[in-house]
């Protein structure tokens, strides 16, 4: 709803959540004009677009992080840091902290994504719909109080893209407190039973969601698994594979 007048928007173009093309019909209060704009976008799922004069390419992930890119781009174009300087730091940032972190497990990528809302959770399955591989998905939903008690939230998200058999998903464990919540959640958008399980606990969840068949595995998890899970992962490829940072990121 507008900000200035709380009529309800009209949108021209509609990405996500709030963020398009909109205008008030009532105040006719709109985008503002923009100082920087990205053009010719591509998600191969790797990020690439043009911004000006400046080529950004990042093994990022996801429609949400190009937004997130062009914010950083923007503020550095701001702050007169050099086009070259711009592009090297992003084409050379590792991400952090469940923010699409990567790991090689049994030789397969492994991507760690923290989930906490609807927004959040349809970026996410939408990027790893957009991915072309075979996928495997391991979800820990939890409702400890750094997560929210209400997590009905996972209804209010688009989670039948899990169903599309172009989203290529060959197995879903679903772990955490609420794993049974979770796992109703995804029986109801259609998906195979017989391709999902049920592991709450965390290390024999995720050991689980490595084992099936895709190429690629997707951690998704609520805020008070992240670290845990994280653990996990940094653990199972230490031991399986025991590289370099450097040799971890050409895996990559």
């Amino acid at each position: 709803y507008c900000v200035s007048c709380g009529g309800e928007l009209e949108y021209r173009r509609y990405h996500y959540a709030q963020l398009g093309k909109f205008y008030c019909p009532q105040c006719g209060n709109c985008n503002p004009r923009p100082d920087f704009t990205a053009q010719r976008l591509e998600m191969t799922p790797e990020i690439k677009f043009q911004a000006g004069n400046i080529t950004i390419k990042s093994s990022y992930l996801g429609f949400h992080n190009a937004y997130n890119m062009l914010a950083a781009v923007s503020l550095s174009k701001l702050l007169a840091i050099e086009d070259e300087v711009i592009e090297k730091a992003i084409a050379s940032y590792e991400p952090q902290a469940g923010r699409m972190e990567r790991f090689i497990i049994d030789g397969k990528k492994t991507v760690l994504v923290l989930v906490k809302n609807p927004t959040g959770l349809n970026q996410t399955l939408s990027t790893l719909a957009n991915d072309p591989a075979g996928k495997n998905i391991f979800f820990a939903l939890n409702d400890n109080a750094a997560d929210g008690r209400d997590i009905s939230w996972i209804w209010d998200a688009d989670v039948e893209i899990l169903n599309k058999p172009s989203a290529g998903i060959r197995g879903i464990v679903c772990s955490g407190l609420r794993s049974g919540d979770i796992a109703v959640r995804i029986k109801y958008c259609g998906f195979d039973i017989n391709n999902m399980m049920i592991e709450t606990d965390l290390k024999k969840g995720i050991e689980a969601a490595v084992k099936c068949e895709g190429e690629v595995n997707y951690i998704l998890c609520t805020y008070t698994a992240l670290f845990e899970c994280q653990k996990i992962l940094r653990r199972m490829e230490r031991e399986k594979f025991p590289r370099t940072g450097r040799e971890r990121q050409m895996q990559v």
